[in-house]
C-alpha cells in the first residue's frame, strides 16, 4: 500500500521537479504545463500526478504531522 501525500514544489528545470515532503526532497517528473513553484502536488511513481490546492495539503499535512512526527 502507499500513501500519497502533498509535497510543496521547491524547483523546477524543464520537466524534472524538486518537492519537498517534511524537509526531505525528491525529485520528479512533470508533465502538467500550470505547475509553478510554491504549488502542493502529489507525486506518484515518480511522476507528479496532481496540484493539490494549498488549503487542502495544509490541512492534509497538519494531520500527519500530528499522527507521525
Amino acid at each position: 500500500m502507499c500513501y500519497a501525500i502533498p509535497g510543496l514544489v521547491t524547483a523546477i528545470q524543464d520537466k524534472v521537479v524538486t518537492v519537498e515532503y517534511f524537509g526531505e526532497h525528491k525529485t520528479a517528473r512533470n508533465e502538467i504545463e500550470a505547475l509553478k513553484l510554491g504549488d502542493y502536488v502529489y507525486a506518484q511513481g515518480g511522476y507528479i500526478i496532481e496540484i493539490v490546492q494549498t488549503h487542502e495539503a495544509e490541512s492534509v499535512l497538519s494531520v500527519w504531522k500530528e499522527t507521525f512526527f
